[in-house]
């Protein structure tokens, strides 16, 4: 599924949601449909394509339990059982995002091309399968998104 099928989805069906889940849904569809139209950048288009993958599992939590991204991240996982499947290959994802992300990379360098299309390949595909996922699963109980709106002061 792509950003327009997914956000058309998530349209008809928002009202059913937790508020969790659909602010969670929207921000990374948001972030889904500007990688989409980065085809000719690699390197930003994974960086977006993170960007919604981290907007679909990150989330707010106590300051006093505070946990690393990468634990966060593992226990993304863990809750779809899928951290020996995709554990090897996303750390190795998250490696690049760390390289791009922290300025240990040159944007459109010739070092890592092969790495950042294989990368922005994979994440293409597996972030419309998150969103694809929650939106199939809106019962599912998701902590409290991160960064959450708050509205006025």
């Amino acid at each position: 599924m792509d950003y327009a099928q997914l956000k058309a989805r998530h349209r008809a069906e928002r009202d059913g949601h937790d508020e969790t889940l659909s602010l969670r849904l929207h921000r990374a569809l948001s972030w889904l449909n500007r990688a989409e139209q980065l085809a000719d950048d690699p390197d930003s288009q994974f960086i977006f394509l993170w960007i919604a993958f981290n907007a679909a599992y990150a989330s707010d939590i106590d300051d006093s339990v505070r946990l690393s991204e990468q634990a966060l991240f593992r226990a993304f996982l863990r809750r779809q059982s899928t951290l020996q499947v995709l554990g090897i290959a996303l750390s190795r994802v998250y490696t690049l995002r760390n390289q791009l992300l922290h300025g240990g990379a040159t944007w459109k360098g010739k070092v890592n091309r092969h790495q950042v299309r294989d990368c922005t390949r994979m994440m293409a595909t597996l972030v419309p399968l998150v969103i694809e996922i929650m939106l199939d699963h809106p019962q599912a109980k998701w902590p409290k998104a991160s960064y959450p709106v708050i509205v006025g002061t």
